[in-house]
Parts: structure tokens; sequence; C-alpha cells
């Protein structure tokens, strides 16, 4: 049985922290459709799991995303972009020029 499936049946998932750890390993293996499937039924995200997500999608050359993930990220109450997801707004620029 696969470890993330394992996982959701524990219910560890609802964790923002285990979550985001999960987006992190479907974007390192590839698997861009279950990171953003994780990424969008995650109850809570925080700054860690916008910037996990934002750089999984330049990664793995979706960086066409990454403006939209951003703008929502502004608009949830009390998520402020950090240092590391500047850099990877930068990125983006960079992949748009």
């Amino acid at each position: 049985m696969r470890m993330d499936c394992v996982a959701v049946k524990l219910g560890v998932e609802s964790d923002v922290y285990v979550a985001t750890s999960a987006v992190s390993m479907y974007w390192s293996y590839g698997e861009l459709v279950s990171a953003a499937k994780l990424f969008e039924h995650m109850p809570v995200k925080n700054v860690v799991s916008y910037n996990a997500f934002i750089t999984g999608l330049l990664h793995n050359g979706v960086p066409r995303v990454v403006l939209d993930v951003f703008k929502k990220m502004r608009a949830c109450r009390g998520e402020n972009p950090n240092s590391v997801t500047l850099v990877s707004a930068g990125a983006w620029l960079d992949h748009e020029r």
C-alpha cells in the first residue's frame, strides 16, 4: 500500500505540515495531478504549503499557474508571502520572459 494512501486512511492529511509534505513528495515524483488535487483539498493552507505548491509548479514546468496560486494566497486572510514566496515569484517572471 502506498504511504500516501495510509496517511489518508489515518486522517493525518488534515495536518497542514503532513499534507504539505505529501504535496512535495508528489511533485518530486512528477505526480502533478495528485499534488494539485491534494493541495486543493487541504482544509488549511499556510505560507509553507503555498510555497511548496508554487515551487513544485515551477520545477515541473507549469509556471503559468503560479500567478493564479500567488493571487489566491494573497486573497487568504493572514497568509502573506515571505522571502521564499517572493523568490519563487521572481523565478516565475524569468519563465515568462
